[in-house]
């Protein structure tokens, strides 16, 4: 018994103490557990307080493009009711460099002629475009001219419209599965976003591929001068297009030409063509320069797997071009000290004559036609803007290019003063249809004025001169009653009492020694 006396008041003792452990332990987990809880909530607090900031200041822009994207679906969904030629598949959300520039993928109406699916963008005009003559006059002009141009290494353009309201351009083309070069170079997906689509470097072609594109482009260039096209002077990567599984290429973007549009690599084409203009020959215009490199920009591109970033190139591009024989052909392409060789010389030269067979041009076979007298004109009036276009900025000319810097901001209207003379002597203003093309445009020469013919400026008014000052007034005094004295001071006051200036001397600057 008194054993069990014993245990009992241990047992106690030892649930007791038990009991306090855990509590004890309960309290650390608890209290672990809550300065955990106010570290992670603080960590969130910091982190959703940065977040909406950032998402503010990127809203704007973001809502700026959502409009306009859905601005350009809407124009998209009228015209293709309007056309009743087409059915809309999707949008193609930026899949170019262009912000302004949207693409859409329309299907073919069964029974329309028209097979297969179509490319379809939207562009605005350029602030610099005008037109040389009325607006659908000048469109069916340009389609009649696209009809002409058909080439197995040509892209042919299905249809050009303007849309009057929103000052927009229509292109529809048709549309392939395996994109531009570029997309072809890089290896993504065509249909992708521009932004970081080609921001890796990739290993480029093979060079079975890049004898083989470079062979057909050349071809497509010779087939667009000898139709009276003019030089493509921004051609680039993006403009090609791959057809036929891969195995062809096709120029396109040449109606550029006609809208006054530049890519991105017309700074880079422009330095290049400074570079070595001293060295031309006096057969090449600048804009055949500028076409030949950009041929040698595409063959570049297509060996590196980059893209040219300067007007000349550095001995590390001599270095990715990996073949010897591109190298001695960009050489001869990018070579200064020498005269600058034409797309027919670089044709002669052993790398193009050595080149695969072109299986396209077996049995193709040309449209021969004749271009009527406004097809003529508007070639002419586009070379010659070419010619003014690739010219050093002269200080008149910065002073234009400043004013269509005001008209796009909108500070400025539009207005046909600042078109050139040489546009309103070379094509009428009216029509087209009345042009004799046989009367070549004649460059009109800044008339010099004899200031001795003017009338003798009448001499400036004179200005009157100005009125004295008033004297000063006594100031009544004011005596013991000051009744009196008062009435009369007020009465000057209402009168208009002429006070006189105070200077004020500040002295709180500090003084500098």
């Amino acid at each position: 018994m008194e054993e069990d006396a014993l245990w009992i008041p241990l047992l106690v003792i030892c649930a007791i103490v038990l009991s306090v452990g855990i509590i004890f332990l309960i309290c650390c987990l608890c209290t672990k557990y809550r300065q955990r809880s106010s570290r992670d909530t603080r960590f969130h607090s910091a982190v959703d307080i940065d977040t909406p900031l950032l998402q503010r200041l990127a809203q704007p822009k973001r809502q700026r493009e959502l409009d306009s994207q859905r601005s350009a679906l809407l124009t998209c969904h009228f015209y293709v009711r309007c056309g009743n030629e087409y059915t809309f598949n999707s949008q193609l959300t930026q899949i170019g460099y262009r912000i302004d520039k949207h693409w859409f993928l329309l299907n073919s109406k069964k029974g329309s002629g028209s097979q297969g699916s179509v490319l379809l963008s939207l562009f605005p005009k350029n602030d610099i475009f005008q037109f040389p003559v009325e607006e659908s006059i000048y469109i069916s002009i340009l389609n009649e001219l696209f009809s002409y141009l058909y080439h197995p290494y040509v892209e042919q353009i299905k249809r050009i419209d303007y849309i009057q309201n929103q000052l927009l351009f229509v292109l529809i083309k048709d549309y392939q599965t395996n994109g531009s070069l570029k997309d072809l170079i890089h290896g993504v997906v065509p249909t992708a976003q521009f932004n970081g689509k080609y921001s890796y470097r990739s290993s480029g072609l093979s060079l079975e591929r890049v004898r083989l594109y470079s062979t057909q482009i050349l071809e497509g260039l010779l087939y667009l001068k000898e139709k009276g096209i003019p030089p493509l002077v921004d051609l680039h990567t993006g403009n090609i297009v791959i057809t036929r599984n891969g195995q062809c290429a096709q120029i396109g973007s040449y109606e550029y030409s006609f809208l006054q549009e530049r890519s991105r690599i017309a700074l880079f084409v422009k330095r290049s063509v400074y570079n070595m203009q001293p060295n031309n020959t006096d057969e090449m215009s600048k804009s055949d320069i500028s076409e030949v490199i950009c041929f040698g920009r595409i063959i570049f591109e297509m060996v590196s797997g980059y893209e040219l970033d300067t007007s000349t190139l550095t001995p590390k591009h001599w270095h990715d071009c990996r073949d010897d024989s591109v190298r001695q052909l960009l050489t001869i392409i990018f070579d200064g000290t020498k005269p600058v060789l034409t797309l027919r010389d670089i044709q002669q030269l052993p790398y193009f004559k050595t080149g695969p067979p072109l299986k396209e041009l077996t049995n193709f076979q040309p449209i021969l036609v004749e271009y009527s007298q406004d097809i003529k004109s508007i070639l002419d009036h586009t070379k010659q803007q070419k010619k003014t276009l690739l010219t050093k900025p002269t200080s008149t000319q910065t002073t234009t290019m400043s004013v269509s810097s005001k008209r796009s901001s909108g500070s400025l209207k539009r207005s046909s003063a600042t078109l050139p003379v040489r546009r309103s002597k070379s094509i009428a203003t009216t029509s087209l249809i009345n042009l004799n093309y046989s009367q070549q445009p004649k460059s009109t020469a800044i008339e010099q004025i004899n200031m001795s013919q003017l009338p003798n400026r009448p001499p400036p008014l004179a200005k009157n001169p100005p009125s004295p000052p008033l004297p000063p007034m006594a100031i009544p005094e004011l005596g013991a009653s000051g009744e009196g004295d008062r009435s009369a001071l007020l009465g000057d006051i209402r009168q208009g009492f002429q006070l006189r200036k105070t200077v004020t001397n500040d002295r709180s600057a500090p003084v500098v020694k």
